[in-house]
This record gives structure tokens, C-alpha cells and sequence, in this order.
């Protein structure tokens, strides 16, 4: 630290005389400068800046000597300079006897090379001291602390060693960059800080920033802008958003996608654009179109549905390729759109029906853009019917029969038959390879998925497609199967740490969530489903995000993500023991977190009602009774929530979507069924008056009356 009292005594005579030699070399321009130096040294100060100048000012302490008592005497000050090669060496000042006529100063530079001689004529030549100050000052600390003997209401040199130093006592610094037991006088010190700061290499002069220069736009991209002018001119603005949206989630994805393959997709969809043909039933301007919903889908590959269709196989790996691999997608969808055939990464040679290509849904939104969500658009047709074609090669896709068409097809029973979606293939008859018959078409298996994926990718993706264990078989196969919910949270954690999300997961639409999802929706889903799994988040708790190809409103992602134990055991056999024993530690766990329970007592109630095991099975009374039962509890804890501003509307909500979901699997021909439904509904239309964000009874009651009073 430097001292803050310096000794008052006025006699500077012999002092100044000593140094006015060194003073004309050193500050030959500071009598005229030196109101500029205390102004920047002033400025400074109330600034509150001095970093840079402190780095070269290290700590110092005042320590006191004896000086010559005779102020006339010319003295000669000598002293040692340390061991250390960097530091000044001997520096000798002589002293003259006139002190208007000064002698040449001696000073025997330092060794070191990197440090210049400095004489007379070098000091002369160097910047004065106010602008290295004013160019190297930069710190929190006033100047007064740092050279007081500078800082001098006398613009003098004598001022400034009337500060500092006395005839009776010389002041001397201690400087850390030196060794320690060297002591220079104030004069010495500021010579020795000039030739620090003067002889310092100059920085050259800061440069303005430069602008960053826009990335060079690709070729590929380019080509596709110049081919804007063929789309509608009321799809461009739609175009151009979707081709930003792509980029940016190409930029943002885990691993970020690759230029190279943001180019490649592009290359793709210029070919729909820009192909002067495309094969029978297909125009140009539907091709077109088709383009368009391909930028679509590679800007958001979540939003690719199965419509009314058994195609959820297809449809999950396609939300998959899109968002890892969006140039095969894209690649697919060109080649047979243009040419009406797909060559496959391992050679095969695919003919997709060329009817079903071309059919239309019976909504008629085909070529919409951008596409409706929940139905098929044209592209994905494309895609998914090639993508089937692979496996089943007889598959056709016809209408889908309406719902009341196909009414006595509808079992209330885990083993319902599943709606005719329309969909066709051909089995050979085993014991006569000749003969063959038609069969619904229900899905794909999972080693026809785990195919699938190579043919179009060329690459094993069978780690992500996840399966339970359950459903292993004795032989390794390459998929991630999960044998407990903390079981399938590791193998999820490890696909997103690889890079390998989303993942493809097989369900049963019978376990929730998807059993409240499926009901009122037109898919044409069997029981056995997949679902993409799109994020995962270890928590606690740990929530997972998913992608169903029902439609956007039935994906479950951010505050509808589901809880880790809910997926687990939506991969379960509906009815089966695990899922029972999975659902009685959900409700222990619930109950002990103090968590709401309906819904869970609900769900167990209903697997319970279709459990394989006699011992788990409860009657069709014994459901009624214990599914009034919670909706009674349930209902009197609500009203007490509601009284003390705890209520979760959300919570409720969900409960009696699900209860009204149940009731309409309870059979019908009970009395005690028709009474409950009559009480729910009463029930619903006294809440509906105070709370309106709960179902509407009259809409319930319209959307579920073939299930309540069909029969």
C-alpha cells in the first residue's frame, strides 16, 4: 500500500537542485504539460478508473531514509539494483552545483535485452507522460494514492518534491515487480514507470467491429427461392416461414442438423417443384402442393398424423425420420410421387398401389397447406403407404367405413374388434402357397418397424424402437426393451443422450393416457399403438414428452407431458397382473405425496374390471359401485378445495372426462349403469352453472349417446 502522510518539512532546494538535471530529461515537457497530467490524473479519479495504470504501479510501501542534512552539497545517490535480470541495474545521478545548469545524468540500462537503453536524447524522443496516463489509466483507484508526489497543487517540479520527499527525509518505494529490498526515491521510481510505460510495445489502435457477414447462402437453398414464383402466391408466405422454421430447428436440434443435410432436403423439394411429370392421378399443381407439405412436415415433424388410418406405425417413424433424417423422408415422398416407385437403402425395389396413392379421404383435406391436424395429408399418404408397402407388399388402402357402419363391430370389451379403417392385405394360404385371402389390415409388428427404419435409412435403428419387456424374445434383437418405469427412464436417458430422440414406443391404446385420448376420435387405431417419445426429463418427477399421430391436440408435451410410471405402464397388457400391482404403487405413492388419486383409482378400478386374473377381476356391479364411489369422494374433497382456494380445475376436469369415458364401457342393460349416468349428468349441469370450464353435459351427453343408450 502506498503511505497517505508524507512528511511536511518545505526545504526541497537541495532536492530539486539534485534532480534538475534528470527533471530536463525526463520532464522537459512537463512544465508545460503538467496542468494537462493533473487534469487527467483529476479526471480519472472522479471516473473511478485506473486498472491498467495499476498494473503497471504493483504495491508499494513508504519507507523513510536519511537524507543529507547540507541542502547545498551536491550528493551522488547510488544504488543496487537486485540479482533479478529483468530489473534496472546501478543507476547513478550526479548531482550539479548549479542548479540552472544541468549536468549530463548517467544511467546504465538495464541487461535484459527486451529492455531498450534509455538516454537524454531517447527520453526526449518518447510520449510525454500526460498521454501515456491518459492512455493507459484504467482502474477504481484515485491517483492521489497512487503517486501523491505528482498530484500537487504546484504545477512545478519542486511542488511535486515538496509532496513527496524532504532535504530531511527521502522518501523511497518499494516496488513488488522489483525485489523487495530495493528502495527507490520518488524520482527514480517515476523514471523507472515512464521507461515502463513509454518503452512498452504500443497496441495498435483499437478497430472499429466489424460487421459479421450474412452466411453465403446455399446453392440448393437459392434454387429453391427462385422456384417460389410456381407456388401460389398465397402459399409463399407460408413457404418462406416454414423454410425459416426448418433452419432454425435444424440449428436448435440435439445434434444440430447438418448444412449438408438441411441442402440435401432442400434438393428434394425443388425436384416436386420443378418435375414436369408425376405419376397418374396426380397434377402438377397437386404435386406442387405435396411440395409444400413437405416443407411443412420437415419444419414440424410432430404435426404428421395417421388419419383415419392403421398406419401409426408409419406415421411415428415418419415423425421420427423427419426430425433426425428429413432428407430420406423428403427423398421417399419425390421418388414415388414423380416416378411411382422407391428404391430402398438395401436394394429393394418398392411398388406402392398406385389407387391408394391417389385415393382421397373422406374429409377431403388432402392437399391442404398447411396441413389439417389429425388427418392425413397428401405426403404422408405417400410416405406411409410406401413405408407399409416394405413390409406388406399386397396392402391397399380403401375408405375407411363411418363410424355408424361399423356399430356392431364395436365391443365393450378389451377384445373389441377394431373399425374397418378401408385396409387390406393379402395372406397366402400356409398349406397352399397358391391360394390366398383377404385380412384387415391392424398394424405393424415391431421387427417389421425395426426393418423398416434400415430400408429407408440404410442404418440399424432397431436400439430405438422401445418395447417391454414382457414382449422380449430369448434371442437379443437390437431393441430397447424396459422391464419397470425406472427401467425405461434409464433407456430414454441414454437415447437422448446419444442424440437418438425422438424414439419410437409401442402402447396399448387401452391403457392411459391413450385410452382417454382414443375416445371420440376417429382414428381407426387397434389396441397396440406407437407413439414417438420426443423428450425426457429425469425430474423428479420424471416427465416425458410424446408425439401421438391422432392429431396436435392429442400430443402429450409440455404441461401434458406424462408422468414416467404412466407411459411404463401404458406398454403393459391391459388387465394384466403388472399393470394392476404398477397401479397400486401409483396410488401409494400418490397418497403418500399427498397427490390428488382420483384418476388413478379410476384407471385401477377400470383394469381391474378387465383383469385376466379371476382373483383381480371385479363384476360389472362391483365397477358401478366402486366407480361412484371415488367420483363421491372425489366430488365432496373438490367442494372442500374449492372452499379453502386449493381447488385444481384442471385436476377435476380430467376426472370427469375419464369417468364419463368409463361409463360408456359399462354395459348398458344394467339399471344401476342407466341410474349413474343419469346422476352424472345432473351432476355435470348443476357444476356446469358455477364452473364453466368443465364439459359441457349437453355435448357429453351428444358425443357419448351411442355409447350410453345404443343399446
Amino acid at each position: 500500500m502506498v503511505a497517505e502522510n508524507f512528511s511536511s518539512t518545505k526545504d526541497t532546494t537541495s532536492v530539486e537542485s539534485t534532480h534538475s538535471a534528470f527533471s530536463q530529461s525526463l520532464f522537459q515537457d512537463l512544465d508545460k504539460d503538467f496542468d494537462a497530467v493533473r487534469k487527467v490524473l483529476s479526471d480519472l479519479s472522479s471516473r473511478s478508473q485506473a486498472t491498467e495504470l495499476l498494473g503497471h504501479l504493483p504495491a508499494c510501501e513508504i519507507v523513510q531514509h536519511e537524507a543529507s542534512t547540507d541542502s547545498t552539497s551536491p550528493k551522488t545517490v547510488q544504488r543496487e539494483a537486485p540479482t533479478d535480470s529483468t530489473s534496472p541495474k546501478t543507476v547513478q545521478h550526479e548531482a550539479p552545483t548549479d542548479s540552472t545548469s544541468p549536468k549530463t545524468v548517467q544511467r546504465e540500462a538495464p541487461t535484459d535485452s527486451a529492455s531498450p537503453q534509455t538516454d537524454q536524447h531517447e527520453a526526449s524522443a518518447k510520449p510525454s507522460l500526460s498521454k501515456i496516463l491518459e492512455q493507459t489509466a484504467t482502474a477504481d483507484v484515485a491517483p492521489t494514492q497512487i503517486m501523491p508526489f505528482i498530484v500537487s497543487g504546484d504545477s512545478t517540479l519542486s511542488g511535486m518534491l515538496q509532496h513527496g520527499a524532504t532535504a530531511d527525509s527521502a522518501v523511497a518505494l518499494s516496488v513488488s515487480d522489483q525485489s523487495p529490498s530495493l528502495f527507490t526515491h520518488p524520482i527514480d521510481f517515476l523514471e523507472h514507470l515512464y521507461h515502463k510505460l513509454a518503452d512498452k510495445p504500443s497496441e495498435p489502435a483499437e478497430k472499429p467491429p466489424e460487421s459479421t457477414p450474412a452466411p453465403q447462402e446455399s446453392h440448393e437453398k437459392s434454387h429453391l427461392k427462385e422456384l417460389e414464383s410456381k407456388l401460389d402466391a398465397k402459399d409463399r408466405t407460408q413457404f418462406e416461414k416454414d423454410m425459416a422454421d426448418f433452419e432454425k430447428r435444424a440449428a436448435a436440434a440435439t445434434p444440430p442438423l447438418s448444412q449438408a443435410e438441411v441442402d440435401k432436403t432442400y434438393a428434394q423439394i425443388s425436384r416436386l417443384i420443378e418435375s414436369d411429370k408425376s405419376i397418374t392421378g396426380i397434377s402438377q399443381d397437386q404435386r406442387i402442393k405435396i411440395a409444400e407439405q413437405v416443407m411443412y412436415a420437415v419444419a414440424h415433424p410432430t404435426e404428421t398424423d395417421q388419419g383415419n388410418h392403421n398406419t401409426c406405425g408409419a406415421a411415428s417413424l415418419e415423425s421420427k425420420l423427419l426430425t433426425t433424417n428429413p432428407s430420406e423422408v423428403a427423398k421417399l415422398i419425390a421418388d414415388v410421387t414423380i416416378t411411382g416407385e422407391y428404391h430402398s437403402k438395401t436394394g429393394k425395389t418398392i411398388h406402392p398401389n398406385l389407387a391408394t396413392l391417389t385415393a382421397t379421404n373422406p374429409d377431403g383435406h388432402d392437399y391442404d397447406y398447411p396441413p389439417k391436424s389429425g388427418s392425413m395429408d397428401q405426403a404422408g399418404r405417400i410416405f406411409q403407404v410406401t413405408a407399409v408397402t416394405m413390409e406388406e407388399s399386397t396392402y391397399v388402402q380403401g375408405t375407411p367405413k363411418p363410424p355408424e357402419d361399423d356399430a356392431k363391430a364395436k365391443q365393450k370389451s378389451k377384445d373389441k374388434e377394431p373399425p374397418d379403417t378401408g385396409e387390406k392385405i393379402k395372406v397366402r394360404n400356409p398349406d397352399n402357397p397358391f391360394e390366398s385371402h383377404e385380412e384387415k389390415f391392424t398394424g405393424l409388428s415391431n421387427d417389421q418397424m425395426q426393418d423398416m427404419g434400415k430400408e429407408i435409412t440404410g442404418k440399424d435403428m432397431s436400439d430405438q424402437i422401445v418395447v417391454n419387456a414382457a414382449f422380449a424374445p430369448d434371442s437379443p434383437d437390437g431393441k430397447t426393451y424396459c422391464s419397470s418405469p425406472e427401467d425405461l427412464g434409464d433407456k430414454l436417458a441414454h437415447l437422448k443422450a446419444e442424440g437418438k430422440l425422438p424414439a419410437v414406443i409401442q402402447v396399448n391404446c387401452v391403457n392411459e393416457p391413450f385410452y382417454t385420448d382414443s375416445k371420440g376420435v376417429t382414428t381407426g387405431s387397434s389396441e397396440w399403438h406407437y407413439v414417438t417419445v420426443t423428450d425426457y426429463e429425469s425430474g423428479p418427477p420424471a416427465k416425458v414428452s410424446i408425439d401421438n399421430q391422432w392429431g396436435k391436440s392429442l400430443d402429450h408435451s409440455g404441461d401434458r407431458s406424462v408422468p414416467l410410471d404412466q407411459l411404463y405402464t401404458a406398454t403393459l397388457e391391459p388387465g394384466g397382473h403388472e399393470i394392476i400391482t404398477e397401479l397400486n404403487k401409483e396410488l401409494s405413492n400418490a397418497k403418500k405425496d399427498g397427490n390428488a388419486t382420483t384418476e388413478i383409482e379410476l384407471e385401477l378400478a377400470r383394469q381391474r374390471h378387465i383383469a385376466n386374473d379371476p382373483h383381480e377381476k371385479i363384476s360389472n356391479q362391483e365397477y358401478e359401485k366402486e366407480s361412484r364411489n371415488i367420483m363421491v369422494n372425489a366430488m365432496k374433497r373438490w367442494e372442500k378445495e374449492e372452499g379453502n382456494g386449493t381447488l385444481s380445475d384442471q385436476e377435476r376436469k380430467e376426472a370427469w372426462i375419464k369417468f364419463i369415458n368409463m361409463l360408456g364401457d359399462m354395459p348398458s342393460e344394467d339399471p344401476g349403469t342407466k341410474k349413474l349416468r343419469e346422476d352424472v349428468v345432473s351432476a355435470l349441469q348443476a357444476s356446469q352453472k358455477r364452473h364453466h370450464n368443465l364439459p359441457n353435459p349437453a355435448l357429453v351427453y351428444k358425443e357419448y349417446r351411442e355409447h350410453l343408450d345404443s343399446n
